[in-house]
This record gives C-alpha cells, structure tokens and sequence, in this order.
C-alpha cells in the first residue's frame, strides 16, 4: 500500500497523524509513511509525487500491483496527471496514461458519517494526542503552519497546552475538543467535495481508468469489492472467489459496467455524459448546484414579471 496523506509521511506522532495502527502495517508493509523526519517543513505535494513514482517503478519490476489508500483523493490526482515546470523545477509527467486505475470511492450519508468521525474522535482524543502535540512544540515551538505541524488536532489543542493543565477535563479542555472535532469535519467535507469537483471529473473520461462508488452500508463489504476489483484487474476474467457472495458482487459489478455504457444529459448545464456513475458525480457536483440556483432564480424572477403584469391587466380593465 502506498499512503496519500500529507502528515502521515513524517516519522513518529501515530495518534497526531492518524496513522494505521503499528499491528496492521506490519501484515501489510505501507509505503511512504513515517520516512520524513518530523523536524522537516518544506515537504510538499511535489515531494510525495516523485517518491510515489520511485516506489511505482520498483513494484513494476517486483510485478506488485499498487493500491493507494487513504488520505486525500489531491495527492493521488496529482500523482495521476502530473506538474508542470516553473522557475525553479521542472515539470513532473503524470502516470495517467501507464497504468489502468481501479478507483474505489467508499461513500456514507452525511449522518453516518459525523457520527462514525465523533466517534472515531473520542477515542483519538483519549489515546494520546496531547503527549504527541506536546513533543512537537519541543521541534517546532506553536508555529502551526508548518511541516506536520498542520495535522489535526496540534493547532486545535494549543490553548490546552499552552495553559499546561494536567487533567483532560473544564472549559479549556472542552472547547479544544470541539475544535478538533469541527476541523476534522471540515477535512471530511473537504475530501467528498475534492472527489465530487476534481478528481472524478479529471479522470472519468479516461478508457483506463474505472470510477467505482461503493456505499459503506451496502451489502458488499469493502474487503470483498477491493479482491473483486484486483482479480479483474490481474485476471480480466469472471474466475472470482468460490464465495456466493463473491459471486453475487461480481455479478453487480459487471451489471453496473453495462449500465454505465448509457448516455446521459444533463437538462441544466446542457452537457452529456456516458455513464450512470459519471452523471451521477455531476448532478452532486458545486457546478451543477450552482447552474440549478441560476435556473431556480430565473424562473423565480419570470414568474413574478408574469405575476405583476396579470396584475397590471386587472388593475387597468
């Protein structure tokens, strides 16, 4: 596995950088995570492109087949389509046209999923956080805006520690908390809108790349959709897992390939699209809510020309 989440490349801080459990990187090695000193602060986008294309190149010559994970959905964009050159660096090409993507965007109500982030929270809360914010400042002092100073939770936790009270509990505390717990929000809602408006509408139109939306709560559990998703893309034939269930996914899979052949145009912004999945991004999309306002607004404002001027008409007869 290779990371996609900035703070998660620095060494160190597992609970401030949210990083998988240390049990589970060891059955699974993940790469591009923990190599970055922590006292680092000029490590950018730019930086985790180029060392995502050392360790693509090497899984090319191991055969191994790469699954990002995680993190947000930019960095892989970037690492997809590239950066052009400027004054100081030259351009990166993107990996766009050397692989064929199989991108799985697991997605949740907005309920659901605050509810599953404040619960998460708590036990984030709990675990250790303020001892990790507490070794940073040793690093980098309050200076929040730089390095992996910017993960969630150091800035949000400042008042708390700068106050150097010893029990987690009283006002202090409290507002701190809710601070986090609104920021990772915001990051949250920040991610689905980054899929909605960038990513998906950067790629969709790509032959090699297939855009897969997955509902959490859905009967397919993740585990089962990612070994399907590999065995096509080893394979690319129907030998899956001997598991009903295997079967029943993949048959839901391939009726939702031959669905997203349909064309489908969109009344308001007067574009077409060929794919369920490609069409339903849209209509979820800033762009389209923004077109659908207009229109609403306008026939809001024709209705009530036509309104006054029956009115007139009365007035007058």
């Amino acid at each position: 596995k290779l990371m996609k989440a900035l703070p998660q490349v620095y060494e160190g801080f597992d609970i401030l950088t949210n990083k998988v459990p240390r049990h589970a990187r060891e059955r699974v090695q993940h790469h591009l995570m923990g190599t970055i000193s922590p006292s680092r602060v000029d490590y950018s986008v730019r930086d985790y492109v180029i060392g995502a294309k050392e360790v693509l190149q090497d899984f090319q010559r191991r055969q191994v087949i790469p699954i990002f994970a995680g993190g947000s959905a930019a960095y892989l964009q970037s690492l997809m389509i590239g950066f052009e050159g400027d004054n100081v660096h030259g351009p990166i090409p993107g990996i766009l046209p050397d692989y064929h993507y199989q991108i799985i965007w697991i997605v949740r109500s907005r309920d659901v999923l605050r509810k599953v982030i404040m619960d998460r929270l708590g036990t984030f809360v709990e675990s250790g956080i303020v001892e990790d914010a507490r070794e940073l400042i040793k690093i980098h002092g309050t200076d929040e805006r730089r390095g992996i100073c910017r993960a969630i939770g150091f800035k949000e936790m400042m008042p708390f520690l700068l106050g150097s009270p010893t029990a987690k509990q009283g006002p202090i505390w409290e507002e701190c908390v809710e601070k986090t717990r609104t920021s990772t929000w915001v990051y949250a809602k920040k991610q689905q809108s980054w899929m909605y408006n960038q990513l998906a509408p950067c790629v969709r139109h790509f032959p090699n790349v297939e855009f897969h939306v997955l509902d959490r709560d859905h009967e397919i559990s993740v585990n089962d959709m990612v070994d399907i998703l590999l065995r096509r893309q080893c394979a690319r034939t129907s030998s899956m897992a001997n598991s009903d269930l295997a079967r029943d996914a993949y048959d839901k899979i391939q009726t939702t390939a031959k669905q997203d052949l349909t064309e489908r145009f969109c009344d308001v912004c007067k574009v077409g699209f060929r794919g369920v999945v490609a069409y339903d991004l849209h209509v979820k999309s800033r762009g389209h809510r923004r077109q659908l306002q207009k229109q609403r607004r306008r026939a809001a404002k024709l209705s009530e020309t036509v309104r006054t001027f029956k009115d007139k008409i009365e007035h007058d007869s």
